[in-house]
């Protein structure tokens, strides 16, 4: 999962909390990106 960093700091620790309470169950890697093309790229490379 690619996660587009919010510059707004309570939408961020939203997004982090929300993250860290679904650890457990998130079977999948989660990567933070800064804008929509890297994280599009990113996504787009995984098999």
């Amino acid at each position: 999962m690619a996660v587009i960093v919010s510059d707004d700091i309570f939408n961020k620790m939203a997004v982090d909390n929300i993250l860290r309470k679904g650890t457990d169950l998130v079977k999948f890697d989660i990567k933070y990106f800064s804008n929509v093309e890297d994280a599009r790229k990113w996504v787009s490379e995984i098999d």
